[in-house]
């Protein structure tokens, strides 16, 4: 009796077609069907069956078993916390002793005591009048002291008669009434907010023609140009490109300036210290021949943004500026431990010896040799061939070069 299964898969076996059986089937291999293809049609057999879904249950029952560990502990811990009873046995004595307080003084003032008298100026046996208090006397001053008050300004300061005080008070009474910092002089009221509301006074001027803009060149147009030497801001020198577009003129109808003008600039400075942008003056351009016109330019470079200056690659020199530093504090170091070691192996003959003057020395030198590299400037270079802009400072005219004629 055959299974169901066995069945089925033995059927399945039969379908297989001769072709597919591998060609191990010469009578040469000395073997018949050691090899044929793999049905991709056939099950699993019963036994891996069964070992799958006895794995998945054993997964599922050590899952459970953990769940169940982990919520009985959970469980236990929270009934142990119910049933734990709490000491109710334990009071505190929140009753605080009574305040005692000291028993006072208790005297009573007769009801027919009264206050002394007040102390009365008597005249003394000469006849004269009876001196002044300090009180008596600062209330006269301020009383009889005479105050004019100016009436077109708001807060000017009390002004005593002419001559020289001879009372101090007096006087600090009179420069009272000025404000700190015044010096004395009046000002009248809201001249700061008078003058901050003024409006700035610019004088008229006068339009002009900008000339034919067919042979006009404006201010702020940008020319490009190319570097036909590289740049080193090391030294200061003289700059040249070359023109790489037609200069074209304000209408856009003339070209005034061919591709190929040649411009000549200056390099007045080095780099300055924590700047990355080299200046340069360009003075003049020379157009190609025949024309031969020279254009005064004294514009600036620029780069393809606008900035004013050139970019390139900068050297901080940090090699030169800290090398020789490290390379004395090695030495001072070197010095140092061998001065030690033999004051170790001379402390047994009683013998020192020192070398103060030597590290002091040393350490001037060192600071000498810091202040001169820190002088060293960065160093920007630029390839030749690079692309730069020049920005037009001033109005060009070149009606006097030029001449117009039109044909119809």
């Amino acid at each position: 009796m055959k299974l169901p299964w066995f069945k089925k898969r033995h059927d399945i076996d039969d379908d297989i077609d001769d072709d597919d059986i591998d060609e191990t089937n010469e009578p040469s291999s000395g073997l018949k069907k050691d090899r044929k293809i793999a049905s991709v049609n056939s099950r699993l057999s019963v036994q891996s069956r069964l070992t799958n879904y006895a794995i998945g249950i054993a997964v599922c029952v050590f899952a459970g078993y953990m769940l169940y560990n982990y919520y009985a502990n959970l469980f236990r811990e929270q009934a142990s916390r119910e049933d734990r009873t709490i000491d109710h046995s334990q009071t505190a004595d929140t009753k605080l002793p009574p305040l005692k307080l000291e028993q006072f003084d208790q005297r009573q003032t007769q009801a027919d005591q009264k206050p002394p008298p007040p102390a009365i100026n008597q005249a003394p046996s000469n006849g004269q009048p009876p001196p002044e208090t300090p009180a008596q006397r600062l209330l006269r001053e301020r009383l009889e002291s005479p105050v004019t008050f100016a009436m077109d300004s708001a807060r000017s300061a009390p002004q005593t008669q002419p001559g020289p005080s001879n009372n101090p008070s007096q006087a600090g009474y009179a420069g009272a009434g000025q404000p700190s910092g015044s010096g004395g002089s009046s000002s009248k009221p809201g001249a700061a907010l008078t003058q901050s509301l003024e409006s700035a006074q610019m004088d008229p001027v006068e339009a002009y023609s900008g000339g034919d803009p067919s042979l006009m060149v404006y201010q702020g147009t940008v020319i490009p140009c190319t570097v036909r030497e590289a740049i080193d801001s090391s030294l200061v020198g003289q700059v040249e490109c070359v023109q790489t577009e037609d200069l074209w003129s304000a209408d856009h109808s003339t070209i005034l300036a061919e591709a190929g003008t040649k411009y000549t600039g200056q390099q007045l400075m080095g780099l300055s210290r924590g700047n990355r942008r080299l200046p340069i003056v360009w003075v003049r351009g020379r157009t190609p021949m025949p024309n031969n016109v020279f254009i005064p330019l004294n514009s600036a470079a620029t780069d393809e943004l606008g900035r004013t200056g050139i970019a390139g690659d900068i050297d901080n020199h940090l090699a030169e500026r800290f090398g020789p530093i490290v390379a004395l504090s090695l030495i001072d170091d070197v010095g140092d431990y061998f001065a030690n070691t033999g004051q170790s192996s001379d402390s047994s003959n009683n013998t020192s010896i020192s070398l103060g003057n030597t590290q002091q020395g040393g350490q001037d030198l060192a600071s000498e040799i810091f202040k001169e590299a820190a002088n060293i400037p960065s160093t920007l270079t630029r390839n030749q061939g690079a692309n730069i802009f020049i920005y037009v400072a001033r109005d060009i005219d070149f009606s006097k070069i030029y001449t117009l004629e039109y044909k119809e």
